[in-house]
C-alpha cells in the first residue's frame, strides 16, 4: 500500500515537472514578449533617465 501510494506521488511529481516545463513556461515567455514586445530589446542604460556617462553608458565619446 505504502509503494502504491509513494509510487503514485512520484508519477505525479514528474507529471506536473513535465507539464510545467515544457508547457507553461514557454507559455509565460512568450505572453511576456508580447505585451512587452519592444521594451525587452533596448540596452540597459540607453533608455530615458540615463545621464551621459553614467557607469551603464561609460564616457561621452572623446573622452576615453
Amino acid at each position: 500500500n505504502a509503494r502504491h501510494d509513494i509510487g503514485t506521488c512520484v508519477v505525479g511529481g514528474m507529471l506536473t515537472a513535465v507539464v510545467i516545463g515544457v508547457l507553461l513556461i514557454p507559455l509565460c515567455y512568450v505572453s511576456v514578449r508580447r505585451l512587452l514586445g519592444d521594451k525587452l530589446d533596448e540596452e540597459p542604460g540607453h533608455g530615458p533617465g540615463a545621464p551621459e556617462g553614467s557607469p551603464l553608458t561609460g564616457p561621452p565619446p572623446g573622452e576615453a
